[in-house]
């Protein structure tokens, strides 16, 4: 479970190969339980609110908060198989 995470809010986050079948979730050293960030490929800065809004009602989980700018993505709160199913989507 290798990957990439910013700030206090990421427990895991979203980009990279999968590994054995678990998607693209790394664990942090001192995560937020529940909370993971999840960075967007092939979306718009001014796509990230639908793609969020989407992700989350096929997957379950709650928005806290969207990155439009620097990146696209969004922290969201989620249990670890919301995360996993999450992971697995083409554009995270």
């Amino acid at each position: 479970m290798k990957q990439i995470a910013i700030g206090a809010v990421a427990l895991f986050s979203f980009v990279g190969a999968c590994l054995a079948g678990e998607g693209k979730v790394r664990r942090m050293p001192e995560p937020i339980v529940n909370e993971y960030l999840v960075m967007l490929q092939g979306i718009r800065g001014h796509e990230v609110p639908g793609a969020a809004a989407s992700l989350m009602n096929r997957f379950g989980g709650r928005t806290i908060v969207q990155y439009q700018n620097a990146s696209t993505g969004f922290a969201a709160r989620m249990t670890d198989a919301q995360a996993t199913a999450l992971s697995h989507d083409p554009t995270v």
